[in-house]
């Protein structure tokens, strides 16, 4: 398997920083450890959405509905921004 790796630069660092939305995980910054990129970004005290699918098997229907509210919103405004 080949892996493509790539660190982030300063510009790369700042652009991510600046990038504001309350669907998106706030990225922080950026660090190299022992050649590896560690990406710094906001605590999420529910934790993984993935964790929320495969473990927990599926989402209550409330937060599902949120969910699905959400990605209509961001489709919405996508498109709308997208056409102008």
């Amino acid at each position: 398997m080949n892996v493509a790796r790539r660190v982030l630069s300063a510009n790369d660092n700042t652009q991510l920083r600046e990038l504001r939305h309350p669907n998106i995980l706030q990225f922080l910054g950026s660090i190299m450890h022992d050649g590896q990129m560690i990406l710094i970004t906001e605590h999420l005290p529910r934790g993984r959405l993935y964790d929320m699918l495969i473990q927990r098997a599926g989402l209550d229907l409330p937060l599902a509905l949120r969910f699905a509210l959400d990605i209509a919103r961001y489709c919405a405004s996508h498109l709308n921004n997208t056409c102008l």
